[in-house]
């Protein structure tokens, strides 16, 4: 479709809207109106709201190439599990997952406390534990990727990160 939506937020599943002006002008692309036509832009794409999983969804539209093989959170959330091992646990924000899923009152591992929290339909997930995760190679795409987050009108840095290992220029971003 040519016709996106205003500056709304929330944009309605599976449409298009116009991004906020601070964010199209750090990314030099400026869309005028609801018809886009022929002009190349950058867009904000609506994803399945939910208050307490949104971000999974965000990830999950990114992996569904279309309308017909829709990825799902729950799919995005067994994968996520297939490709986590105790190393790779281990290294996860600088090794402070390790210290924040530990709990030695309920005798489960940290790293299956971690998998519990990926799984769990009724806790809020967002950036704060996956992004280092879902960045690593052969977790997302085999070379890994580069995750931006901008948040309203603010690029989001990540924190317990370093941030000459955070990016890396020969990944698709996203």
């Amino acid at each position: 479709n040519i016709y996106v939506l205003g500056k709304t937020i929330p944009v309605i599943q599976n449409r298009y809207g116009l991004l906020p002006n601070a964010v199209s002008n750090l990314l030099k692309s400026k869309c005028e109106g609801g018809y886009i036509g022929n002009r190349k832009c950058f867009l904000r794409k609506g994803i399945k709201q939910s208050h307490q999983q949104s971000f999974l969804s965000c990830i999950a539209d990114l992996l569904s190439p279309n309308k017909k093989d829709i990825f799902t959170v729950q799919m995005l959330k067994k994968q996520l599990i297939s490709k986590l091992t105790p190393k790779l646990f281990k290294s996860l924000n600088n090794g402070l997952l390790e210290f924040r899923f530990d709990n030695p009152k309920n005798n489960i591992s940290a790293y299956d406390n971690f998998k519990k929290f990926i799984m769990s339909d009724n806790i809020v997930i967002t950036d704060e534990y996956l992004w280092d995760f879902l960045q690593r190679p052969g977790v997302l795409f085999d070379e890994g990727c580069n995750i931006i987050i901008i948040n309203y009108e603010n690029i989001k840095c990540p924190y317990k990160e370093f941030a000459t290992n955070f990016y890396n220029k020969d990944r698709p971003t996203f």
